[in-house]
């Protein structure tokens, strides 16, 4: 009976009574658990320092786009007369505004610009340190509705408005320097190329004359003229073909889909030159190559000379562009909102600290004394059951 009735007892041990009973007994304990944790967190919470953060709100610019991605998108057209159509796939028309955001370039500026290593307290030594901070108080994201926004946290509330404006000036600076060096080095590649064709037009020409001259060719028939027609068609959109793939390794790299794309359709083209100018059906019921020599040697000097020419007008706008382009300031941002300096921080919010501090304290509390009375009851247990072993 008396078993029995310790059971009871045990199990009805944190019942309501009990566990108000234990709260009475132990209620200075937990009065001095709550004042210090209480305490120790509010000497930390006003030991931290206010935080502000400032926002700037911006936009790309809206473009009409350059001659080289027109011209890459009004080519399926001129490959379909060939019979050939691009091939899909997604390429990357501009520099994402993300990665020049991001870049180290536009962090390392502005962290020399504002002297944060020291304001983080950190060795300027120790850049990847320093960065990492920075990553924690800048926060850059892209909207759905296309424009982008750069939030700036700092001790410093002008500070803080301060560098996320200036975060615009570094990023332009930086988009303006790549579009520079990439319209340079198209400068350079186009020129190269111009003044090869410029000479090769030249020699066409002269040859052309010396062998009117001497064997009285003035007019071909109207067959030969479809012909070189035809033939120098497809070799200026070649050649057309062979300047956009090295500008997009320029751009992109060898191994970038478009590039692939591009040396596919390259080849292709090749493929229909070669068979129109060595398999019957393209001028008749016979090749090209067999063609009566006098001839076919007027036809492709003539088809050169007009390959070339076409190309020449191909690259003339594209290179003044490139040169334009050198030159010209641009942006790659403009700013909608300007970042202003926070009149109210942004934290720590030291009400919310201090009332989690309070409230977990307790439960901290209570949990402590049960385990004590626990403990208590356990080791009572345990001097109980010891002392009627020895008496037996």
């Amino acid at each position: 009976m008396n078993s029995f009735e310790n059971n009871s007892k045990s199990n009805d041990s944190f019942d309501s009574m009990s566990m108000l009973i234990l709260i009475m007994r132990f209620k200075w304990l937990i009065l001095a658990f709550v004042v210090v944790i209480t305490g120790i967190t509010a000497f930390i919470a006003f030991r931290m320092p206010n935080m502000y953060s400032s926002t700037v709100n911006v936009v790309p610019p809206k473009s009409s786009g350059s001659a080289f991605e027109s011209m890459m998108g009004n080519i399926t057209s001129a490959l379909k007369d060939f019979g050939l159509s691009r091939l899909s796939g997604k390429g990357e028309g501009n520099y994402s505004f993300l990665v020049i955001l991001h870049s180290r370039s536009v962090k390392d500026s502005l962290i020399k610009k504002f002297d944060l290593a020291k304001v983080y307290d950190i060795p300027e030594s120790d850049m990847t340190k320093v960065r990492n901070q920075f990553d924690e108080y800048v926060n850059i994201t892209a909207e759905l509705e296309g424009n982008f926004t750069i939030t700036v946290t700092d001790k410093d509330p002008q500070r803080a408005a301060d560098i996320a404006n200036n975060y615009v000036e570094v990023t332009n600076t930086v988009s303006e320097n790549l579009f520079h060096n990439e319209s340079r080095i198209n400068r350079e590649y186009l020129e190269d190329r111009l003044s090869g064709i410029n000479k090769a037009v030249i020699l066409i020409t002269d040859s052309l004359q010396k062998y009117s001259s001497s064997k009285l060719i003035f007019s071909p028939l109207d067959q030969a003229k479809g012909i070189s027609t035809a033939l120098s068609d497809i070799k200026a959109e070649i050649m057309k073909q062979e300047i956009m793939e090295q500008m997009l390794i320029n751009r992109f790299g060898e191994n970038d889909q478009s590039t692939l794309q591009q040396k596919s359709i390259i080849s292709e083209l090749k493929k229909k030159l070669t068979s129109a100018t060595n398999e019957p059906g393209f001028a008749g019921n016979f090749p090209v190559s067999g063609a009566t020599k006098v001839g076919m040697d007027f036809m492709k000097l003539y088809a050169e000379f007009e390959a070339y020419s076409k190309v020449k007008a191909f690259l003339m706008p594209m290179l003044e562009e490139a040169k334009l382009n050198e030159k010209r300031m641009t942006q790659t941002i403009f700013i909608v909102d300007k970042a202003m300096p926070p009149e109210k921080k942004s934290y720590p919010k030291r009400s919310l600290i201090l009332l989690g501090a309070f409230s977990g304290s307790i439960v901290l509390g209570l949990i402590f004394i049960i385990l004590l009375d626990s403990l208590k009851k356990l080791r009572k247990k345990f001097l109980t059951k010891k002392a009627e072993l020895l008496n037996s």
